[in-house]
């Protein structure tokens, strides 16, 4: 079992004469859509409106192979992310009482040790209440068993305070096996010290199995206590970059399922060829899903 926790919303973009395409997203849902149409065995964790929008979000889950089961749904609107697509793609959130914010996790947290695989924390979801505490308390519950794998995907514009969200970074640390960021993200996370410093501290402070760093165009590295290891990007024509890092993820995942390697004592002793075999995986599917507008693996 494989469980994804993270917002769903919708992705609004503006086209030609001011009009609108609305576009199913969020970095969990994107993450658990990939994992749906890998045909991999993902349960989503998260909570879905019953307005119009919600109601289009949950019947693309369910077309697409993922397990519902750990959904619940609320008369809480559907989350909106204004899609800026300038040099560089921004956000600007409407989330404000939404519904992803809401989810329960009763069930995942009675389930049976070794039930789940891997469990993927992501965005929003990791400091926004009540589904922080959430999240949090899984993370306590499965680390010992299960592979906990973060990928803070920071949204700098919605952080009200820099020193709570590393606080709470840090307490997913301790639970995490792996850990996703991008260079942006090590850059808001990190202080004044060298790239490979600041993940060789994690690394050894956390005993993670390792951090992998995405650096958009110029590909991606993975650090472990024994060795670090790089892949270039694929070089693609590019319709926007929305939700690349979370299909990225999604191909480390897929990876490691189809090599009966979703485990939290074999993913500590990864060879270099596995690492690097994941990177090209995960870069191949990231950069397809470049080609598409929004999410669209």
């Amino acid at each position: 079992m494989i469980v994804v926790s993270g917002e769903n919303l919708l992705d609004v973009f503006k086209v030609k004469n001011n009009n609108y395409n609305f576009v199913n997203g969020g970095a969990g849902y994107n993450t658990a859509l990939a994992l749906g149409r890998f045909k991999s065995k993902i349960y989503y964790f998260s909570n879905i409106s019953n307005d119009y929008f919600g109601k289009k979000i949950y019947k693309n889950l369910k077309k697409n192979n993922i397990n519902t089961k750990f959904i619940t749904k609320s008369n809480h609107s559907t989350s909106l992310a204004i899609v800026n697509q300038s040099k560089k793609t921004e956000y600007s959130f409407y989330l404000k009482n939404t519904a992803f914010r809401y989810a329960k996790n009763d069930k995942i947290l009675k389930l049976k040790k070794n039930k789940i695989k891997l469990c993927y924390f992501t965005c929003l979801s990791i400091f926004l209440e009540p589904i922080a505490k959430k999240n949090i308390e899984i993370a306590k519950k499965i680390h010992k068993n299960s592979i906990v794998f973060l990928d803070p995907n920071i949204r700098k514009n919605i952080i009200d305070s820099k020193k709570k969200f590393i606080n709470i970074f840090k307490t997913y640390m301790k639970y995490a096996s792996l850990i996703k960021l991008s260079d942006e993200d090590l850059a808001y996370l990190k202080k004044n010290k060298s790239v490979k410093n600041t993940i060789s501290n994690w690394i050894t402070r956390y005993n993670l199995s390792a951090v992998i760093l995405t650096k958009g165009k110029n590909g991606a590295t993975v650090y472990t206590k024994r060795f670090s290891i790089s892949k270039n990007s694929i070089k693609v024509k590019v319709k926007d970059t929305v939700g690349a890092g979370d299909v990225f993820s999604a191909g480390i995942i897929r990876y490691f399922e189809k090599k009966n390697l979703l485990d939290v004592k074999k993913i500590k002793n990864l060879s270099k060829l596995n690492w690097l075999r994941a990177l090209e995986y995960a870069n191949l599917v990231a950069a397809k899903s470049c080609t598409r507008e929004g999410c669209n693996l």
